[in-house]
């Protein structure tokens, strides 16, 4: 039934051109990268700082393996977007870590409703991703709602951690 080498080859082709894509096309904050073997969105954490550059990270699970992946934050028209997407060389057993403590903590989903606004600050997201397209995401600008506290103090190991990954990353590019 046709041939094993022209469907393993048209494979090979849709997964690089899959790549090329995720590497090079502008993509809405929230949309997931879909590639065969990269595995399901767990975690994805925004970090836009307003005069720094900015980084959304996705933890991908596939059997039971972890992996990071990294895309620049910018901005196009007034909204964040997103570009590029590569691997950062993270340790299995942090990331499997990080995803199992926010798995575990229950709070409130209410969001911050104190009256300030702000222009200048960091926005942060951190979503949850589940089975069944089922996700949680929570945002907050600089100073995040009191009652999110456990979440909002995994999210900066995360980011100091994944932070330092990205520098290790770029100035082996260099």
């Amino acid at each position: 039934m046709g041939n094993p080498k022209a469907r393993e080859f048209a494979k090979q082709q849709e997964m690089i051109e899959a790549w090329k894509d995720a590497k090079s096309r502008i993509r809405e904050l929230t949309e997931d990268v879909c590639i065969r073997g990269i595995g399901l969105r767990r975690i994805q954490l925004v970090y836009a700082p307003s005069f720094e550059p900015g980084y959304s990270w996705d933890v991908r699970e596939l059997d039971n393996e972890y992996r990071l992946f990294c895309s620049q934050i910018i901005v196009e028209s007034g909204q964040l977007r997103l570009s590029g997407y590569r691997e950062l060389q993270a340790d299995v057993e942090a990331l499997r870590h990080f995803l199992a403590r926010l798995r575990e903590v229950a709070l409130p989903i209410a969001p911050d409703f104190s009256g300030m606004g702000g222009l200048d600050g960091t926005l942060y997201q951190l979503a949850l991703g589940g089975d069944l397209s089922s996700e949680s995401r929570f945002q907050w600008w600089s100073k995040s709602p009191a009652h999110w506290r456990v979440l909002v103090a995994i999210a900066g190991e995360m980011i100091e951690s994944f932070l330092c990954l990205q520098t290790k990353c770029e100035s082996q590019n260099s």
